[in-house]
C-alpha cells in the first residue's frame, strides 16, 4: 500500500477530524519537512481526539524543548497534572524543562526523585549522566552512562555517550570498545558512526574514519550533515587526497555547514588543487577590518598562487600588524616562503628580514633568505647569509653547498672548497658535498685532488647501495684529460653496463670527444638526445652527427624531440629551421622571423610631452619593406604594430588586411584612437587582434596638457563607436582592448580612478608604465617620497577594484627607492635587480 503525504492525510482529516491516529500520523510527516508549529499543533489534536495521552503530551514536550518554548512546556506539564495525569509520568520531563531554563540543581533533585521509581528508574539514570556531562562532572557521567548501558536503555546512545567521554578524557581504546560493536551494525545511527569515526581518527585509522564520516554525512540531511562532510574533509586532507577533501568541504558548505574555518578550509583547498579564482571567489565576500587572521593569511596565500604579489604582500602585512610577536614570526616567515615560490623575491626579502629581526634563531630563514638573494643577483648578500649560517648550529650540508656556490661566482673558488672540505668534515656521509667539491676541483684543473674526492664518493655510493654513475662519469673524463686512456676504457665499460640516463649519455659523448672517438661520441649524444637528457652541447652534436651523414629528416627529429615539440604547421617547421640553421652555421639564412614588432612611421598627430618622435624628421617605412613583412607574415607568432600614429602610414590598411588573413598570429596595435574613423571602428571590431589606448590621464583638462594636440573626449568617443560594433557582433568579434597609462608627476593622483575608466570604456587589460627617459617637471625620482607612498597605496587600492571588475592589471612599472626604503617593482622583472 502506499505510504501516504501530507495532502493525503489532510483530506483524509476533512472526512474523519476525530480521528487521532491520523493526527498523530500528520505530526510524524510536518516534522520530518520541518514544519515544526504544524506539528505541535497536529499533537495536540491527537491527544484532544483519543490518542494514547502519554504519547501525544510526550510529543508535543519534547516539540517545546526543542523549540526552547521551556515556559510554555512547563504550563503543559502543570495542566496535565491539574487534568489528572500521574506527576510521576512527568518528573523526567519536568526535569529536562528545569535544565533547559538553566536550573540545574531542580532538574538533579527531580531525575532523583526519579531513578527511585521502577519503571523510571533507566530513563532517569541516563539522564542523570547528560546533566553530569552538562555540568562538568565527566566522572560521574560516565558512571550513569555505564549503568545506562548495562540495562539496556538506548544502548546505543549510552555507549555513544560513553565513548564521548572515555575519547575527552584520552581513553580512546575503551571508547572504541564500548562503541563498535554498535558503530558497525547496519543502520547504526550518523551520531554513532561519527562518533567512532572520530576514534578511528585518533588510532591513526584514516582510512576507516573516512569511511565512517562519508556514511554518517550521507545518511542525514541536516546541518550535522554537514558537520560530517566537513569532518570527512579533514580526514581526506590528512591522507593527502585533495581532490577527495576539497569535494567533501563542498558539500560541507551546501549541507549548510558554513563556517569561518569551513570556508577557509574550502578556500586553501581550491588553492592546494591549483584552482586560486574559486578560492578568491569564496575569500573576498569574507574579508573586512574584523576578519580573524587566518583567513586574512589565506586569502593572502590565494592571492599569491593568482600571481597578485603585490595584493599578497599587503595582507601579509595586515595579518602581521594584529599578531602577537611570536605569532607574527611565523606568519611572516610564510609569507617570504610564499612570494619567494611566486617569484615576488623584493617583498619576499623584506619579509624574511623582519623575521630574522624578530628571531634570528629561527630555523630555515637564512637559508631561504640567502636562496631570495641568489636569484635577486645580489651575490654579496647572499654569501653573508649563509657565512652566517654555517657558523649556527642550524647548519647543515645544503648550508655548505649553497656558501660554495656563491663563493664561485664571487670568484673565490679557493674558499669555496675550503668550505666544502669543512662541510665533509662535519657531514662525512653527505654524498652531495663530496660531488660538489670534486666539480670545483675538476674545474680548477686539479684532477688528482678531484679524482681522490670521486673515488672517495664511489666508495659512499657502494656502502649505500646507490648507483655508481655520479662519480664514475666524472673520474672517466678526468683520467680523459689526464690521458690515463687504460682507467677510461674500464670507467666506460662499467658505466656503458649500467642503466643510462639520458644526461649520462651525454656525459658519455663529452668523454668520447676528449677521446677523439667521434663515432661514439656521435652515437652517445644521439641516444642522449633520443632519451630526453640532450643539453645544448648533446643537442648539437646529435643534430651535427646526422646532417653529416645527410640526414636531415633525423637530424630535424632530434631537435623536435630536444624542444618538445610535436607540431608540423608551417610555424613549427620554421622554428626547426632556425635551429637548424644555427646549428650548420648558414650565412645564407631560408628561415623566417618568428616575432616582429614594425614600426610603421614616426609621424603623430600629437605632440605629447614625454615623446620625441615630433622632434626628428618625419619616416616612413619603405614600401618593399612593407612588402617584405606580408611575406613573412605565414611564419609570424606575433605582430606589433608601432608607431607614431600608425592611422597615419598610407599602406596601413593593406598590411592590416592582409595580416587579418593569418588568425595564428598575436597581433597588437598601439594607437592613440584619435583617428579612428566608423570604418575603422567596424573593421577593427571584427579583427584578432588586442588594441592598445594609449591614455595618460583620465581628466580632459590634462590629457590634454599632456597629449598636446589631443581630445580625450574625442577619444571616448571612437571607443565607445568600437564597443558599439563590438556589440553587434557579439561573439564573433575577437578584439580586445587595453589601456596603456604613462605614470608621471603631472597625473599619478589618477592611479586609483583607473580601473573604474578602464572597465566603463570596455576595457579587458590594463598597464602602468613609468615615465622614462628625461623629461623635467614630469620625471618621478626616487628623492619623491610623498609621491612614491601614494603610488604604493594606489596600486593596493587599483588591484583591489581591478580584480571586482574582471580587469587584467599589469604593473610595468620599476621604481626603485634609496637605501632602506621599499620599491615598487613589477613581478616579472624583479629577478632581475640587485636587492
Amino acid at each position: 500500500m502506499k505510504e501516504k503525504n501530507i495532502n493525503d492525510l489532510k483530506k483524509d482529516l476533512q472526512l474523519t477530524p476525530l480521528d487521532s491516529g491520523v493526527w498523530a500520523e500528520l505530526a510524524v510527516k510536518l516534522e520530518e519537512v520541518g514544519q515544526i508549529e504544524d506539528a505541535l499543533g497536529a499533537w495536540r489534536k491527537a491527544g484532544e481526539n483519543g490518542f494514547n495521552q502519554e504519547d501525544a503530551l510526550a510529543e508535543e514536550l519534547r516539540l517545546l524543548m526543542d523549540l526552547g518554548r521551556y515556559s510554555e512546556a512547563l504550563k503543559v506539564a502543570d495542566k496535565a497534572e491539574s487534568s489528572g495525569y500521574a506527576d510521576e509520568k512527568l518528573l523526567i520531563f519536568r526535569s529536562r524543562i528545569a535544565a533547559g531554563q538553566e536550573n540545574l540543581v531542580k532538574s538533579k533533585k527531580l531525575l532523583q526523585k526519579a531513578v527511585k521509581i521502577p519503571h523510571l528508574k533507566n530513563e532517569a539514570t541516563f539522564e542523570l549522566g547528560l546533566l553530569k556531562e552538562r555540568m562538568g562532572e565527566t566522572q560521574a557521567a560516565s558512571k550513569f552512562f555505564s549503568l545506562a548501558l548495562k540495562s539496556g536503555y538506548r544502548p546505543a546512545e549510552s555507549a555513544r555517550q560513553l565513548a564521548v567521554i572515555y575519547r575527552s578524557r584520552g581513553k580512546v581504546d575503551e571508547a572504541n570498545k564500548v562503541l563498535a560493536p554498535y558503530a558497525l551494525e547496519p543502520g547504526a545511527s550518523p551520531e554513532i558512526m561519527s562518533e567512532y569515526a572520530r576514534i578511528c581518527a585518533e588510532h591513526k585509522k584514516y582510512k576507516d574514519a573516512a569511511k565512517f564520516f562519508k556514511r554518517a554525512a550521507e545518511n542525514t540531511e541536516d546541518q550535522l550533515s554537514g558537520r560530517n562532510y566537513f569532518d570527512w574533509a579533514l580526514i581526506e586532507e590528512i591522507e593527502g587526497d585533495d581532490k577527495a577533501s576539497l569535494k567533501a568541504f563542498r558539500s560541507a558548505l551546501r549541507k549548510g555547514y558554513r563556517t569561518p574555518e569551513s570556508i577557509r578550509r574550502l578556500a586553501r583547498s581550491y588553492r592546494k588543487n591549483n584552482d586560486p579564482e574559486k578560492a578568491l571567489k569564496l575569500l573576498v565576500p569574507e574579508i573586512s577590518d574584523d576578519v580573524d587572521l587566518e583567513m586574512r593569511a589565506e586569502y593572502a596565500r590565494a592571492l599569491a598562487a593568482k600571481g597578485d604579489t603585490l595584493g599578497a604582500s599587503e595582507q601579509f602585512k595586515k595579518v602581521l600588524a594584529s599578531t602577537g610577536e611570536k605569532e607574527s614570526i611565523e606568519y611572516s616567515f610564510e609569507a617570504g616562503t610564499i612570494l619567494k615560490d611566486a617569484g615576488d623575491y623584493l617583498n619576499a626579502i623584506s619579509f624574511f628580514e623582519e623575521t630574522l629581526n624578530k628571531d634570528p634563531l629561527r630555523q630555515g630563514v637564512r637559508e631561504h633568505l640567502g636562496r631570495v638573494y641568489i636569484e635577486t643577483g645580489n651575490y654579496r648578500d647572499a654569501e653573508r647569509i649563509f657565512r652566517t649560517l654555517v657558523e649556527s648550529k642550524e647548519r647543515d650540508s645544503s648550508a655548505y653547498l649553497a656558501l660554495a656556490a656563491v663563493l664561485r661566482t664571487n670568484r673565490k673558488t679557493q674558499e669555496a672548497i675550503g668550505f666544502l672540505k669543512e662541510g665533509i668534515s662535519l657531514f662525512q656521509k653527505e654524498h652531495a658535498l663530496y660531488l660538489e667539491l670534486g666539480k670545483f676541483l675538476e674545474e680548477e684543473k686539479l684532477y688528482i685532488a678531484a679524482a681522490e674526492v670521486f673515488e672517495k664518493l664511489q666508495k659512499l655510493l657502494k656502502e649505500a647501495g646507490l648507483s655508481l654513475l655520479p662519480a664514475q662519469k666524472h673520474l672517466a673524463r678526468i683520467y680523459a684529460e689526464e690521458s690515463r686512456w687504460d682507467k677510461v676504457e674500464e670507467l666506460l665499460k662499467k658505466m656503458v653496463a649500467s642503466d643510462l640516463k639520458g644526461e649520462d649519455y651525454a656525459y658519455l659523448s663529452r668523454i668520447y670527444s676528449l677521446m677523439q672517438k667521434d663515432y661514439e661520441a656521435d652515437a652517445a649524444a644521439e641516444r642522449a638526445v633520443e632519451l630526453g637528457g640532450g643539453e645544448i652541447y648533446t643537442f648539437m652534436r646529435a643534430a651535427e652527427s646526422r646532417l653529416r651523414k645527410g640526414d636531415e629528416e633525423s637530424s630535424l627529429r632530434f631537435l623536435e624531440e630536444a624542444a618538445k615539440k610535436g607540431s608540423s604547421d608551417i610555424h613549427h617547421k620554421n622554428k626547426i629551421l632556425v635551429q637548424k640553421e644555427v646549428l650548420e652555421g648558414s650565412l645564407n639564412l631560408e628561415a623566417m622571423p618568428q616575432s616582429l614588432s614594425v614600426h610603421l612611421t614616426n609621424r603623430c598627430n600629437l605632440r605629447c610631452v614625454m615623446c620625441h618622435h615630433h622632434k626628428v624628421k618625419n619616416w616612413d617605412l619603405p614600401e618593399r619593406v612593407a612588402d617584405d613583412i606580408i611575406e613573412m607574415l605565414p611564419y609570424l607568432e606575433s605582430l606589433s604594430w608601432l608607431g607614431g600614429e600608425v592611422f597615419l602610414y598610407k599602406d596601413f590598411e593593406k598590411l592590416f588586411t592582409e595580416g587579418q588573413k593569418h588568425l595564428g598570429i598575436h597581433q597588437e596595435l598601439v594607437t592613440n584612437g584619435l583617428l579612428i574613423d566608423k570604418s575603422w571602428a567596424a573593421r577593427l571590431a571584427e579583427s584578432n587582434l588586442e588594441l592598445e589606448f594609449s591614455i595618460d590621464s583620465i581628466a580632459p583638462e590634462n590629457y590634454a596638457k599632456i597629449r598636446r594636440g589631443g581630445d580625450l573626449l574625442k577619444v571616448k568617443k571612437n571607443i565607445e563607436m568600437i564597443n558599439k560594433a563590438r556589440h553587434k557582433l557579439k561573439e564573433q568579434s575577437r578584439l580586445k582592448t587595453s589601456m596603456h597609462f604613462v605614470v608621471m608627476k603631472t597625473n599619478y593622483k589618477e592611479i586609483p580612478k583607473l580601473a573604474d575608466f578602464a572597465s566603463s570604456m570596455g576595457m579587458s587589460v590594463l598597464k602602468l608604465y613609468l615615465i622614462s627617459g628625461d623629461y623635467e617637471g614630469y620625471n618621478i625620482l626616487p628623492e619623491d617620497r610623498e609621491i612614491l607612498a601614494f603610488i604604493r597605496d594606489a596600486l593596493v587600492e587599483l588591484r583591489e577594484k581591478a580584480w571586482k571588475k574582471n580587469l587584467s592589471f599589469h604593473n610595468m612599472m620599476n621604481i626603485m627607492l634609496p637605501e632602506g626604503d621599499p620599491g615598487l617593482v613589477d613581478e616579472t622583472e624583479v629577478g632581475d635587480l640587485e636587492s
